[in-house]
């Protein structure tokens, strides 16, 4: 009866426990590396869905021949969409369902959007506005979206639009500034001939 060769053991108890180790720090750093990317994923996600409701509600602007707005609330990181169906610079609840917009929240009876946890509407760290923003823009000190009124919408020429009640057409772009609790940011630029843009607060500039 022969002996029970090396490759015949299998592995040790220490061995074992020794793998376990790694696959488990292995895990945590992942683990970390990945929490700690949540509030820029958050940033980046919450951009792109605004810049998609801007396309969306310029592309509704045209299909419904009327003028489709966006409406921001700033005080409770909120926004919503609807067509002014009627053109009396009034909104309905019929004139929410025309934007077509899947809209899951609620603030005090208004669909809409509420921004992701730890994303606000404003600057980020390092920029005050007194410089050159997106499109070569200076917002100036407190603004967060360079419109009147926090109105932002479309004709349905595909133009924007600024001022609910007025429907006045913009000199210049419109920028709307998104950050988070890290102090990163943002920004979704309306061009005046209607092309929208993100841009990203990157290396102390907007990229």
């Amino acid at each position: 009866m022969t002996g029970r060769t090396a490759r015949d053991r299998g592995f040790t108890l220490v061995e074992l426990m020794l793998v376990t180790a790694i696959m488990m720090i292995v895990l945590a750093v992942s683990a970390y590396v990945f929490l700690d990317n949540i509030p820029a994923m958050r940033l980046r996600g919450a951009s792109d869905q605004l810049a998609s409701h801007l396309q969306f509600m310029k592309v509704r602007a045209v299909a419904t021949n009327r003028n489709a707005w966006i409406y921001f609330d700033q005080t409770d990181d909120f926004y919503t969409g609807f067509v002014d169906e009627a053109s009396f610079g009034t909104i309905d609840t019929g004139e929410y369902q025309l934007s077509a917009l899947d809209m899951p929240n609620d603030n005090g009876g208004v669909p809409g959007f509420y921004l992701p946890p730890t994303v606000s509407f404003g600057f980020p760290d390092g920029y005050d506005g007194s410089s050159a923003g997106p499109d070569g823009l200076i917002p100036g000190a407190g603004n967060f979206v360079s419109t009147v009124d926090n109105y932002l919408g479309f004709r349905s020429t595909a133009i924007p639009v600024i001022n609910f009640t007025t429907n006045a057409v913009p000199a210049q772009p419109s920028v709307i500034f998104l950050t988070n609790d890290r102090g990163a940011g943002y920004a979704i630029s309306v061009h005046i001939t209607g092309r929208v843009k993100i841009f990203k607060w990157y290396g102390g500039s907007w990229k």
